[in-house]
């Protein structure tokens, strides 16, 4: 859940309120699937079967890169990583 354990108490107790004598959904919590993201590691792992680390980051880093438009900070947080993280990881492979 997003917020705490109030807003997520809040958010039961409204949905029950409003949803009437139907089953909930998350509709009824406001939780709205988000659409899959479009970077996908494992299609970058298919591309070849060198399965070398180094290079295997290197592609990883250069692939969300290139999908974010170079935005460090969107990139970092599409690898789970630190902005820090991500320009060390940068610098290691030459980007």
């Amino acid at each position: 859940w997003p917020g705490n354990v109030r807003a997520l108490r809040h958010a039961a107790e409204r949905a029950v309120i409003l949803g009437g004598e139907a089953p909930l959904t998350a509709a009824d919590f406001g939780i709205v699937a988000a659409p899959a993201p479009a970077f996908d590691p494992a299609a970058v792992l298919s591309e070849t079967a060198d399965l070398n680390l180094d290079r295997v980051e290197r592609r990883l880093v250069e692939a969300a890169l290139r999908k974010h438009g170079y935005n460090i900070s969107a990139a970092a947080a599409e690898l789970g990583l630190s902005r820090a993280a991500l320009y060390r990881r940068m610098e290691k492979h030459g980007l």
